[in-house]
């Protein structure tokens, strides 16, 4: 190996180990993609929540990974289940919304968490926006709970600052119950709106516009657990919870095998350890002295020429009749290999098959076939006769 491709490999290798040493020693800024995927330990996910979910006697939870209008057609109708969506934006197609509207209609409850979903909250006459404040301050938003008939007041903080905020600006009041507030910590504006109840038919809708209060962010800090327990104590746990596990921004983000893989730990380190053994492969293997191959020529197809020279031969013999039975037996072995047809009985039923392999009229394959029959019988063919099946070969199998 040339000396300057193994300073080049031993280069590559150098920079291999620093990225590798970078990696490990730094520190690791925390990912505050919104996830909202049950399985995902990330701030934004809710590992935490789902799993103070399933071990609840309480509720029976249940878990969809399909497309929400497969669960919410006619046949779920009379099942008696609530669902629950979480996630920061909710895309419900036409069709998928009428199947939830109506599904909430027979009687059933939908929670429903999420900054946008603006087919449904048009459908339930809600209209939210967003409240800007001052670009150079954050603020931590407080959440606040308040309910006439409990008499109860649960206020918590996201201890995460920004600037802007989710909320209700118009609501539809005949059929609309506020149920908790939101106010940016320490600044001079108003609480307002983010969590209702709205009475559809038979049924209910919660829709809460705060999505991280289901976050793992937001349940591990100590002084939040009432909130989201409280939250989502309207809910009748009579019925199965129906946990809605498609609509979430995690089960997006994996957009290639080499993202999940560089995004996994321990898969990253694998992939950079077979990186640095590649390296390590090619630099001493390269040491290594490989003996020339011998170029083989291969063997040069002579079947032209052997045709040639039999047919030639029969030519000069005048054995017409022989080659006439060499002619039909290359006929039969192109039905056999082109059509998958078996040649050894030729009856009613083959002639039908290869007339319709060779797209002609059956009589015409009927004709033929006898006179193939006629030619094996008799012992002499004249050379107008010989000439005249191969006219018919060629005539059936171009047609064909």
């Amino acid at each position: 190996m040339p000396r300057s491709i193994k300073l080049f490999l031993v280069a590559i290798f150098g920079v291999v180990l620093v990225v590798m040493y970078l990696e490990y020693t730094a520190p690791k800024p925390l990912d505050w993609t919104p996830d909202y995927s049950r399985n995902s330990n990330l701030p934004l996910g809710t590992q935490v929540f789902f799993e103070q979910l399933e071990n609840n006697q309480q509720i029976n939870l249940k878990l969809n990974n399909r497309p929400p209008i497969e669960s919410l057609g006619e046949d779920s109708i009379n099942l008696n289940q609530n669902f629950i969506f979480i996630n920061n934006y909710l895309p419900f197609s036409g069709t998928e919304l009428d199947s939830l509207l109506n599904w909430v209609s027979s009687g059933k409850q939908a929670f429903v968490s999420t900054y946008y979903a603006q087919t449904l909250f048009d459908s339930l006459g809600l209209k939210t926006t967003n409240l800007v404040l001052n670009d150079r301050i954050n603020y931590k938003p407080e959440f606040q709970l308040y309910n006439d008939k409990r008499a109860t007041s649960v206020l918590s903080k996201f201890n995460k600052a920004r600037n802007y905020y989710h909320h209700f600006k118009e609501l539809d009041t005949l059929n609309t119950v506020v149920l908790g507030y939101m106010q940016p910590e320490n600044s001079a504006n108003q609480k307002q709106v983010n969590f209702v109840k709205v009475n559809y038919g038979q049924g209910e809708f919660f829709v809460h516009l705060a999505p991280e209060i289901f976050s793992n962010y937001f349940i591990l800090d100590k002084a939040n657990s009432d909130y989201t327990t409280q939250v989502l104590s309207y809910l009748d746990f009579e019925n199965p919870l129906v946990w809605d596990a498609y609509y979430k921004t995690g089960r997006e983000r994996i957009s290639s095998p080499l993202y999940y893989l560089l995004t996994t730990p321990s898969l990253k380190w694998a992939y950079y350890t077979l990186l640095v053994c590649l390296v390590l492969f090619i630099i001493f293997e390269g040491k290594r002295k490989q003996k020339p191959i011998k170029v083989v020529k291969p063997l040069q197809n002579k079947s032209y020429e052997y045709v040639q020279t039999i047919s030639g031969m029969y030519l000069d013999k005048k054995a017409h009749h022989k080659m006439a039975l060499k002619m039909i037996d290359l006929f039969l072995a192109k039905v056999r290999q082109d059509f998958h047809l078996q040649t050894q009985d030729i009856n009613t039923q083959f002639i039908s098959q290869l007339a319709h392999k060779l797209n002609v009229n059956k009589d015409e394959v009927t004709a033929f076939m006898k006179k193939i029959d006629r030619i094996k019988r008799q012992n002499h063919l004249t050379k107008s006769e010989l000439i005249e099946l191969e006219q018919e070969i060629s005539k059936l199998l171009n047609h064909g």
